[in-house]
């Protein structure tokens, strides 16, 4: 065994090689003329032995990489992450909240009990529910409410604007639903490969006062649930003894922090964090700030920044294969294929690629062609084909109630 260990590993031989190695052994301790041929009773022999053994390599190579977290693979990951205090982020589900609630029309004095359940119209099999009781105030006639619904099911669900709109728990007083925004999408449990960089990326943290350990500490943030809803951060700093072109004063950090399109992580929690981080002496900047407490019990006023979140409108003119169809019949696959490609690509501060979604909208079989204007909500659209530069404290987000069809 001592010549499978070497300094790049375990190194075991394959179920061929222990083959070979058998009719070696066996033609030099027994007879150079032995029959070891795999149809021959030897060599079949040796075929049972060869897998039971290499069955055998195999657990003995699971259990030496499961102290090699560059190597070890589910519950062994699981447990060589935990040692240092990492674990696996979990699945989530998708969400209405926030100021993108679910509309609801009740009756006065109605019950909307928790878990009450509402279905996608043309797709039942995907339902949300209400997350707390509800009861309409006793007063006037039927109105409509903002409740938070999440889905049934974990993972990035879908749930399009104005589409969660059949009742599926029958209550007395309860007429109606819908959705006047996209859910915000949920998240599969963390692969092996996010864990590994989500182990790395605490341990580089730990112990530090650099930006890197103050972004890192700030994407680990987890609610008792396991999810992780700081999805991105940006750490800025300004060393020199004049104001950037950031905006950032002198010999000052600022941490922008996105926690989805609806802000949902406490702002105290985040300066917290920031401040148990950050180094002395340094000046932090930001559009909020929240409470903290230094190690003396003392409160701490901690500034940083969330993205300005501007609606993206697309408007798309298309060329269809079959002149006898119209745009229309076009539009729920033209929005699906734009707004999952921009969950893929948006970040913060970055610039919004016309082509690269007109490339998308292209893919859809019927489309011929396809050219997008661009624009922010409540401005003027920019040319044809012409990109949307976002600014370094602003983040882009794609709802299809703003992307149209003509």
């Amino acid at each position: 065994m001592g010549d499978y260990v070497t300094p790049q590993g375990l190194a075991l031989p394959s179920v061929q090689d222990i083959l070979a190695d058998l009719a070696d052994d066996q033609r030099s301790t027994i007879n150079p003329n032995l029959n070891t041929d795999p149809d021959s009773p030897i060599g079949q022999l040796n075929g049972i032995f060869a897998s039971a053994l290499g069955t055998a390599y195999e657990a003995l190579e699971i259990a030496f990489n499961g102290n090699n977290p560059d190597a070890a693979e589910g519950f062994l990951l699981e447990t060589v992450s935990a040692i240092t205090g990492t674990k696996r982020a979990p699945a989530t589900p998708s969400k209405l909240t926030g100021n993108q609630q679910v509309t609801v029309n009740l009756n006065p004095n109605t019950l909307l009990p928790s878990g009450s359940q509402a279905s996608v119209l043309g797709n039942p099999t995907v339902i949300f529910q209400t997350t707390a009781d509800f009861t309409a105030p006793n007063v006037g006639s039927a109105a409509n409410y903002s409740v938070d619904m999440q889905c049934t099911q974990t993972g990035p669900i879908v749930c399009n604007a104005n589409t969660l709109t059949v009742i599926v728990t029958p209550v007395v007083g309860w007429n109606s639903v819908t959705n006047p925004f996209d859910a915000v999408l949920g998240t599969n449990v963390d692969t092996d490969p996010q864990l590994r960089y989500r182990r790395e990326s605490e341990l580089r943290a730990t112990g530090k006062s650099t930006v890197d350990a103050i972004r890192d500490e700030l994407l680990a943030f987890e609610f008792p649930d396991g999810s992780q809803p700081i999805s991105q951060c940006i750490v800025f700093q300004n060393d020199q003894d004049f104001t950037d072109t950031n905006g950032l004063p002198p010999h000052s950090i600022r941490c922008l922090v996105f926690d989805g399109v609806n802000a949902v992580v406490p702002n105290g929690d985040i300066a917290q964090i920031i401040w148990n981080t950050k180094p002395g002496g340094i000046q932090m900047t930001g559009n909020t700030s929240g409470p903290a407490v230094d190690a003396a019990g003392n409160p701490q006023t901690v500034p940083f920044s969330r993205p300005a979140i501007l609606e993206i409108v697309f408007s798309c003119t298309l060329t269809l294969a079959n002149s006898n169809q119209t745009p229309s019949q076009y539009l729920a696959a033209v929005q699906a294929a734009i707004v999952t490609g921009f969950l893929q690509k948006v970040t913060l501060g970055s610039t919004i690629y016309v082509r690269y979604y007109e490339g998308l909208v292209c893919q859809i079989p019927g489309i011929n062609d396809c050219e997008i204007q661009l624009g922010i909500q409540g401005d003027p659209l920019l040319p044809v084909d012409t990109n949307l530069v976002m600014g370094t404290f602003q983040m882009g987000d794609a709802q299809t109630t703003n992307i149209t069809v003509q």
